[in-house]
């Protein structure tokens, strides 16, 4: 990944060489993107797993109901499962 990339070659070139280089061959990335993913150890966050997890239950509860479910039967189908979400999440 190119995270990895840069985390390996960072003290032979530097951060900022490597991204400027990579732009230049089309893989955009800035060097404070870098660092920001460095500060959290480049995985995603609990809050941004847990919305994932929730959006993927509630996609398998729409697949389930034969994807005909609106935004309304689908959340009240979420509290049936025993999800806690605002029907503004599953719209």
């Amino acid at each position: 990944m190119i995270g990895d990339f840069i985390r390996t070659y960072r003290h032979r070139f530097g951060v900022e060489p490597i991204c400027a280089t990579l732009s230049a061959h089309g893989i955009t990335i800035a060097p404070s993107t870098f660092y920001a993913h460095q500060a959290r150890d480049f995985g995603p966050t609990e809050a941004e797993l847990d919305e994932a997890y929730a959006a993927h239950r509630i996609f398998r509860l729409w697949e389930d109901n034969r994807k005909v479910y609106g935004r309304r039967k689908l959340w009240k189908a979420a509290i049936r499962d025993g999800m806690t979400i605002g029907r503004d999440q599953v719209e």
